[in-house]
């Protein structure tokens, strides 16, 4: 898994709509687009992720699932209908165990956008699961999920009409920003419904380590943690929260300078990663699972570079 920078400005705000203040003005909705993404897990993208990460002679098409005697065990074939994340990980201890995979994890690789979200789809969908511990163990531990959502913050059109709205000059628009923010109002790992008398069933409680980062995609900088674990159960429709980026980060840094237009806009790489605990893996199927999130960006502007119309 990869290592974040901790940011010193993930502060939770006070959530409110488009907020004035004595020296400052918040672009938000409907300015900017709301940002949402449904990152699903299905049983065919695990067991073709398996098989075609396997190694040595037993090695075969994704088309074609292998009998119990050229895996050595039984498990592979339980990754069928009602699977679950304990399955998963079992077939991952026993394939790493047997030399068939380098270590007891699989990269997932493109995931295709969920129908569920309305807005326009990501850039590309990617994910990755492992088990938390390996060796002799592998187990008795719980099992790692990342996925990463990459999508363009906002297009040409957004940022032209954005720097409209500013009376400073674009080059110093960069030092106008005073700071930007995502207004979160769902963030979750959720089981969606297989039938249509099916209620959705959050498993947020189950997840332990969470993460949520935020990167440029092509930059070497690391990941900035936007949203830590502890603060993961406090956002929900009726108690949205705010999180400031770095201020002077890798990401602030790209959206500043493509709102100035000095540069094209930039790809934000959304970084979701946690653990299901160990005892919870029985009771989570594969089939329709995954990460949820929706916010809102907003960017907050010294009061004097605003149009004074908008005042």
């Amino acid at each position: 898994m990869r290592s974040v920078r901790i940011a010193a400005c993930a502060t939770v705000l006070a959530a409110c709509g488009f907020a004035r203040e004595a020296t400052v003005v918040t672009f938000g909705a409907p300015d900017l687009p709301a940002v949402s993404g449904d990152v699903e897990l299905t049983e065919a993208v695990l067991r073709e992720a398996i098989l075609r990460n396997a190694t040595g002679p037993v090695a075969v098409a994704p088309s074609a699932l292998p009998s119990a005697e050229e895996l050595g065990r039984r498990d592979l074939g339980r990754l069928i209908e009602g699977a679950t994340y304990r399955d998963v990980r079992d077939v991952l201890c026993t394939a790493a165990s047997y030399g068939l995979l380098p270590e007891p994890g699989v990269d997932l690789g493109d995931i295709e956008p969920s129908e569920r979200v309305a807005a326009e789809p990501p850039t590309a969908i990617t994910a990755r699961v492992e088990a938390a511990r390996a060796g002799a163990d592998c187990r008795e531990g719980g099992l790692r999920v990342e996925a990463t959502v990459t999508r363009q913050a906002l297009d040409e059109g957004q940022l032209a009409d954005l720097r409209g709205r500013l009376t400073v000059d674009p080059a110093v628009i960069p030092d106008a920003i005073a700071l930007i923010r995502f207004d979160f109002d769902r963030l979750a790992f959720v089981a969606h419904p297989r039938a249509e008398d099916d209620a959705e069933r959050d498993l947020t409680a189950t997840l332990g380590d969470f993460a949520l980062s935020v990167g440029v995609a092509g930059s070497d900088a690391p990941p900035e943690l936007v949203v830590p674990g502890f603060l993961l159960e406090t956002i929900g429709p009726d108690a949205p929260q705010r999180f400031g980026l770095d201020p002077g980060g890798e990401v602030t840094r790209a959206l500043e300078q493509s709102v100035a237009g000095q540069r094209p806009p930039p790809d934000l790489v959304v970084t979701l990663s946690a653990e299901l605990a160990p005892e919870a893996l029985a009771d989570v199927a594969i089939e329709g699972s995954g990460f949820v999130f929706a916010f809102q960006p907003e960017v907050v502007v010294n009061g004097w570079a605003v149009a004074a119309e908008l005042l």
